[in-house]
């Protein structure tokens, strides 16, 4: 109970961290809407397609706004990196909910520590001590597996495959998902499949 109050209190918020995290994810949101997005299905269009014009202005436009999109992530994810050295990492506790959300997307978003080689450490500490929920942290290790290295998920938070494991994955998995605090897979959701993929509701 007293724990609860003392994650509630808002003396313990470090104002000027949360001010930082809240105008970093302010940048982080407005490379990703619908421009950006369209823009980011054209560039990359054109670069899976080696005989493509790349002189055009359809793809020199979309060239500027993901090349503006990656420096954006890029200058972030130092900030934010710099500000976990200084402050530590930025927990419920420290920066309230909402920042801890908005800094958590922010490194969600680091998709270019493909192995997650420097993030680990961090959230690895991070999830010792309390600071981050077992289900963000294994989103980002499964983001990395499966988007950037092509891999099946660890921890099945990102659902690819979920459908077509034998019981005795299933088994495995639910070992390593109780060792950071995980529910069993299937417990508490519903599987919903159709002809392009496979997601989870939660159900309670």
């Amino acid at each position: 109970s007293d724990k609860i109050k003392s994650f509630n209190n808002e003396d313990n918020i470090n104002k000027n961290y949360q001010k930082i995290i809240d105008s970093i994810a302010i940048e982080d949101q407005r490379v990703r809407d619908d421009k950006y997005y369209q823009a980011k299905q054209v560039y990359y269009k054109y670069i899976k397609d080696s005989l493509s014009n790349k002189t055009i202005d359809e793809f020199v436009q979309a060239q500027k706004l993901m090349s503006e999109w990656f420096h954006v992530d890029s200058m972030n994810i130092k900030r934010l990196l710099s500000l976990i050295t200084v402050y530590g990492y930025p927990s419920e506790k420290l920066v309230g909910v909402e920042s801890y959300r908005k800094a958590f997307i922010v490194l969600l978003h680091f998709d270019t520590d493909q192995d997650n080689s420097i993030l680990k450490p961090i959230i690895d500490k991070a999830l010792f001590n309390g600071d981050i929920a077992p289900d963000d942290y294994a989103w980002i290790i499964d983001r990395r597996l499966t988007w950037c290295q092509g891999k099946d998920p660890y921890y099945y938070h990102m659902p690819f495959g979920l459908d077509k494991l034998s019981e005795e994955a299933i088994n495995n998995i639910n070992k390593e998902r109780r060792k950071i605090g995980l529910r069993k897979l299937y417990e508490g959701v519903e599987i919903i499949k159709d002809d392009m993929s496979v997601s989870v509701k939660e159900v309670y």
